[in-house]
Parts: structure tokens; sequence; C-alpha cells
């Protein structure tokens, strides 16, 4: 299994922007988040990529807490955030290794195809 989130929920203060949500992600399945404006999506997203801690919930990613060896876990995933601004001169696999090297992703070149 890829990822597994049980029971996610994130307050910021009195606001709560995710609740007690679980799912499962296999190997090969692509799933999309899907919601309104404010319904959570990219708050899901960076507690997936550890850049911000849910308030209670689980996440394992390749069978494994989140926390434990985030780094190594983290140079298997890839997110592009429709908000990032890379320079438009750049190809689709310059951009991706820009990524990859955020990452510390090992034999850039081979994973980025």
């Amino acid at each position: 299994m890829c990822v597994r989130v049980e029971n996610l929920t994130k307050n910021f203060g009195p606001f709560r922007a995710v609740d007690n949500i679980s799912f499962r992600v296999e190997q090969g399945e692509i799933v999309g988040l899907v919601g309104s404006n404010g319904a959570g999506k990219s708050t899901v997203i960076h507690m997936l990529l550890g850049l911000i801690k849910p308030s209670s919930g689980v996440i394992h990613l390749f069978n494994r807490p989140l926390g434990e060896q985030r780094s190594r876990t983290l140079q298997r995933l890839n997110f592009m955030s429709p908000y990032m601004a890379f320079p438009k001169r750049l190809t689709l696999y310059e951009n991706l290794d820009v990524v990859a090297r955020i990452y510390n992703v090992p034999d850039r070149p081979q994973a980025a195809r």
C-alpha cells in the first residue's frame, strides 16, 4: 500500500479545516481530491507532504509512519502545485528536476522519466 490515512483532522485554532478523513491508495491507483474551495484539499496535501502536522490522525506512506524517515519517503513522491511559478523557459523535465533536487532524489534524470 502506498498511502494510508486514518482519522486525519486539522484544526487552525477554532476552525476545523479537515474533519476525520480516512482513505487508502494502493500501488498503481490514481486518486484525485475533489471539493469546493475551502474543503481542505490543500491542507490534506500539505499534511501528506509533512509541511504541516495533523491535529490528530495517522499518515502512512509506503507502509511507514510519515515521521519515520520523512526525507527518504518524500524522495518517492512528487507534487506539483498549480500555484508554483517556475520559469516558463524550463522544460517539463527541468521543472521536475528542480523539485527532485529539493527532495534530494538520487538518479534525478532517470527518476524524471
